[in-house]
């Protein structure tokens, strides 16, 4: 499988998707002035090179009347629940999941939180005790605290997310349509993270003047 990215007005093309977005993680890290590891870039290039396939996001659920399956957001609670009764090396693996699932959702699919009886509070709360979780019993199965990756996925939730989010938004970059969106999204929140990338757009964000 290949990525494109329009790099210089040429197409750049890599067939390792995780190498990929490590990188582009790394890029939007700089941009927002924060300090990931390698550990970290490389854990997140690996998550998103694995959702890249909706198959390991979406929930299969029930058929619908032509036979066809229902595929849904996860349920992180019932997910939780359900690892407590896994092994010790399962829960792990389970627990692992579930914070990926928790930082994807609230990095990528934000908006849809608004529409929501669930808000980013409850995302971030599951996926960083599910992390927190996960490097728990990292350690006492392999005594690895300072490789212990998960730690800092905890740690640093809400960071990972801004992160995610960007990458998100990004995609509306290369549209005037999108800048526009872009530019709604700021008016509606006036999120410095959005400004700044309006402004490395060329658009200088500015309210109405009925708001001034």
């Amino acid at each position: 499988m290949t990525s494109a990215t329009l790099q210089k007005g040429s197409i750049q093309i890599t067939a390792d998707l995780r190498s990929f977005f490590e990188e582009e993680i790394r890029q939007t890290a700089a941009r927002q002035g924060r300090e990931i590891s390698p550990s970290a870039s490389q854990y997140l290039g690996s998550m998103l090179a694995k959702f890249t396939d909706a198959r390991n996001y979406l929930q299969a659920g029930e058929k619908d009347e032509k036979g066809r399956e229902r595929q849904s957001y996860p349920a992180l609670t019932l997910l939780w629940f359900e690892g407590l009764s896994k092994s010790l090396i399962d829960q792990l693996v389970h627990m692992q999941h579930l914070g990926d699932l928790a930082l994807f959702t609230s990095g990528f699919f934000g908006e849809r939180f608004s529409r929501s009886l669930l808000d980013m509070d409850y995302y971030m709360a599951m996926g960083g005790r599910a992390y927190e979780t996960a490097g728990k019993l990292r350690e006492s199965l392999a005594a690895e605290r300072e490789l212990n990756v998960y730690f800092e996925l905890s740690a640093n939730f809400r960071e990972f997310t801004e992160i995610f989010a960007e990458l998100s938004d990004r995609t509306h970059l290369a549209s005037d349509k999108g800048l526009l969106k872009l530019y709604e999204k700021w008016l509606a929140s006036r999120n410095e993270r959005l400004s700044r990338m309006l402004r490395e757009a060329g658009v200088i964000p500015s309210a109405p003047r009925s708001e001034e």
